[in-house]
C-alpha cells in the first residue's frame, strides 16, 4: 500500500451535495487500496465520519493563497507520514501541490472536477481568461491527471496540450442503492403530494446553472406541461433557493420547493422522471447520475447529459437540445409510465470499487516512475 496525502480546500463534511460526495467517497474507497490521510480546510467543523484520518488545517478556497504559510507544517506530515503521493482536489488546489512536490520530492496527481475555465466562462464569471493560462500549467505539470468524463479528458488534452498517458477519466462514482418499496406512496404520503405524475429536479439552490434551470422549469417546462392535461407536481429540491424565485413558484400551481431533504434517495423512486433543465456542460451532473442508480428515468438537456456515455444508459436517458423546451415536454411525456430498469452496463461503468481500483493502479505507476 502507498501513503497518499489528499489535499482538499473546501467543505465537504457532511458529504450532502455532489461535490462532496465525489471527494469523501473516492477516498472511502480509495483507502480499500492505499493509505489515506486528508488535509482538509478548516470550515469543516461538523462532525468527521470517515473511514481516513482528516486533519482540518488548509485554509479554505476564500482564503487560497495564505495556505503558503503552511508548506512548512505541510512538509513536515509528509516527512513524517511517509508520504508517497500527493492528490490536489480541482485545480486550484494545485499550485500547492507542486510547490510541496519540489520542496519533498513527492509526485502530485490532480483529481479534477471540471474544466474550470470553461465552467467559469459559461456561468459569465470574470476573470475566466487569466485562469485559463493557469489552469493549463498546472495540468501541464502535474505527474497525472484524473478527469471525470471522457469529455474532459479530450477537452484537456487538446486545449492544455497534455499528454495522453498522463490523463485519465475517473468519474462520478454511485453507491449501491437499495430499493424502497412502494416509494411513491410513502412520499405522497410524508410530503401530501398525491398527482399521478412526480418530476423531480434536484441541485445546490446558489448555484447559478442550478437556478437558471429552476428559472427554465418555471418559464418553459411548466406551462408546456400544464397544456398536456397530465396530472403531475414538479418537485424542486436543493439548499439556498433564491428568495424572488420561491416566490415565482407558489404562482405556479404544478411545481412545489421542498428545499433540502434527508431521503434523497426515496425522492428519485418516487419520481416519475428526473428533469434536468440545466444548460451548462462543465463536468457530469451528478444529480443525473444519482436518479439513475435509482432507476428513475431522466430527461436532460444535451449539456446536461455531458459526461455520461448514451450507451449505457439506453432509454433510461432522454436528451433534448438546449434550449428546445417543445422537445424536451415531449420527451418527459414519452417517458412516463415506461417502468424500466438501467441497465447493468450503467452499474459497472459507474461502480466506486471498479473506479478506486482503477485509480490506485494509476497512483502505483506514478510513484514507481517518479522514483526512477
Amino acid at each position: 500500500m502507498a501513503r497518499i496525502l489528499a489535499l482538499v480546500s473546501f467543505k465537504i463534511f457532511p458529504p450532502h451535495m455532489g461535490g462532496q460526495k465525489h471527494v469523501v467517497l473516492f477516498y472511502e474507497h480509495l483507502v480499500q487500496h492505499h493509505d489515506v490521510l486528508m488535509l482538509a480546510s478548516a470550515d469543516n467543523i461538523d462532525p468527521i465520519v470517515s473511514d481516513f484520518p482528516v486533519r482540518t488545517i488548509l485554509l479554505p478556497n476564500r482564503k487560497m493563497m495564505s495556505n503558503l504559510s503552511l508548506l512548512g507544517k505541510i512538509k513536515k506530515i509528509i516527512k513524517e507520514e511517509k508520504i508517497d503521493c500527493i492528490i490536489t482536489e480541482h485545480s486550484y488546489t494545485g499550485w500547492l501541490g507542486y510547490l510541496l512536490r519540489k520542496r519533498t520530492g513527492v509526485p502530485f496527481i490532480i483529481h479534477s472536477h471540471n474544466l474550470e475555465v470553461y465552467r467559469f466562462r459559461q456561468m459569465n464569471r470574470k476573470g475566466w481568461r487569466f485562469y485559463k493560462p493557469y489552469e493549463r500549467w498546472i495540468h501541464q505539470a502535474a505527474n497525472h491527471n484524473f478527469f471525470i468524463s471522457n469529455e474532459d479528458r479530450d477537452i484537456a488534452i487538446k486545449d492544455f496540450r497534455l499528454k495522453e498517458n498522463h490523463c485519465t477519466v475517473a468519474p462520478y462514482g454511485i453507491e449501491k442503492t437499495e430499493i424502497i418499496e412502494k416509494a411513491k406512496e410513502k412520499f405522497s404520503a410524508k410530503y401530501k403530494i398525491d398527482n399521478s405524475y412526480i418530476f423531480h429536479f434536484n441541485g445546490t439552490m446558489d448555484y447559478t446553472p442550478n437556478m437558471d434551470a429552476v428559472d427554465h422549469i418555471i418559464d418553459h417546462l411548466d406551462p408546456l406541461l400544464a397544456k398536456t392535461g397530465l396530472d403531475y407536481k414538479i418537485v424542486i429540491t436543493g439548499k439556498r433557493l433564491d428568495a424572488q424565485i420561491q416566490q415565482k413558484i407558489k404562482t405556479c400551481s404544478g411545481i412545489v420547493y421542498l428545499d433540502f431533504i434527508e431521503d434523497i434517495n426515496l425522492m428519485y423512486q418516487a419520481s416519475d422522471v428526473f428533469i434536468n433543465t440545466v444548460v451548462n456542460n462543465s463536468g457530469v451532473k451528478t444529480k443525473v447520475i444519482e436518479a439513475l442508480a435509482n432507476h428513475c428515468t431522466v430527461v436532460s438537456t444535451r449539456s446536461g447529459a455531458a459526461g455520461i456515455p448514451k450507451e449505457i444508459t439506453a432509454d433510461k436517458l432522454r436528451i433534448a437540445a438546449d434550449h428546445d423546451w417543445e422537445a424536451f415536454c415531449r420527451e418527459v411525456v414519452a417517458a412516463v409510465d415506461k417502468n424500466l430498469q438501467t441497465p447493468a452496463a450503467f452499474f459497472e461503468y459507474f461502480s466506486w470499487e471498479k473506479i478506486a481500483s482503477n485509480a490506485s493502479g494509476i497512483i502505483n505507476q506514478v510513484i514507481r516512475k517518479h522514483a526512477r
